[in-house]
């Protein structure tokens, strides 16, 4: 592993706190694929922003797939559609939070790590 994705690990957990939530009155969740889309269009432009285009372009919708995977069912749906809609600017709630930082964490590593 180079040196430039040991140094980028740290910051990808971080990075999923900017994702936030908001309600919408719909009761069904967002299909995986919307809510991995939508993860992809808030986080990778702050990743670029923070770590690098070249580190930001490892991270493939194999790195999205995963945190949606990880978190699709123990997030509230009103987090997922908040995702899904690329919406970041609204709370979640802690839980919901650490769950989200949790798997772009151990995501994060799988992708960087294979």
């Amino acid at each position: 592993m180079s040196i430039k994705r040991l140094l980028a690990l740290p910051a990808i957990p971080l990075l999923a706190i900017s994702l936030a939530a908001c309600g919408n009155d719909s009761d069904a969740k967002p299909s995986k694929e919307e809510v991995a889309n939508g993860i992809q269009s808030v986080l990778k432009p702050v990743m670029e922003e923070q770590v690098g285009s070249e580190l930001a372009d490892l991270l493939d919708e194999s790195f999205y797939s995963c945190i949606v995977d990880e978190i699709y069912d123990d997030v509230s749906t009103d987090t997922l559609k908040a995702l899904a809609n690329g919406e970041a600017n609204s709370l979640i709630s802690a839980d919901d939070q650490s769950e989200i930082t949790e798997a772009s964490g151990s995501c994060a590593t799988k992708a960087l790590t294979n």
